[in-house]
């Protein structure tokens, strides 16, 4: 008999565990429609599509310093290419100085194309570094969420589905591991 009542105590909190975090789950639903709008809103179904845990966080920041450190070593590689080549360039115009008039079209054909090896790996490096600032403000910002995190859960993508004002609706929106509204892709 106390194997039973318990086993119903059970089964009673986790029903009322699950319909806490299905009303908190709505709730952060209709939050993501704007205040104007809400009056003509009903909710016909959403789905948990994705839940995304702590380690896929660390997998990402992993994945993202990886990454970091092969633009580094690209960056160097390309820094050092640039040393020859503009020591070449350089050795063209000294060249095309002392030679005849006739023969100089030659060392400006040699010069455009230093330059334009120049500009490339320039452009190329200038890319390489964007990325890594990008990168290295994803790495801080997720590094931010792992340092404010009370449980394994980081984010929830929920497939939303409804009416507004007699319109049909699809949304993907993620949720916080709160069941807060971070943002919504169509």
């Amino acid at each position: 008999m106390k194997s039973f009542v318990s086993s119903l105590i059970l089964a009673l909190l986790l029903l009322s565990s699950c319909s806490s975090d299905d009303s908190k789950i709505k709730k952060a639903l209709e939050s993501s429609i704007s205040a104007e709008l809400v009056q003509g809103y009903e909710l016909q179904e959403y789905m948990v599509l994705e839940t995304i845990l702590d380690i896929n966080v660390k997998d990402s920041i992993v994945q993202y310093r990886s990454t970091l450190m092969s633009n580094e070593f690209l960056i160097q590689s390309d820094s050092t290419k640039l040393k020859p080549i503009l020591a070449n360039m350089e050795d063209c115009k000294k060249e095309r100085a002392r030679t005849f008039y006739s023969l100089r079209s030659t060392y400006d054909r040699l010069i455009r194309d230093y330059e334009k090896m120049h500009d490339d790996i320039m452009l190329k490096i200038q890319e390489k570094e964007e990325e890594n600032k990008m990168l290295d403000s994803k790495i801080k910002k997720l590094e931010g969420v792992l340092e404010s995190l009370t449980s394994p859960v980081v984010y929830y993508k929920v497939k939303h589905i409804y009416d507004l004002n007699g319109m049909r609706k699809e949304e993907i929106v993620t949720l916080d591991s709160n069941y807060k509204f971070i943002s919504s892709e169509q």
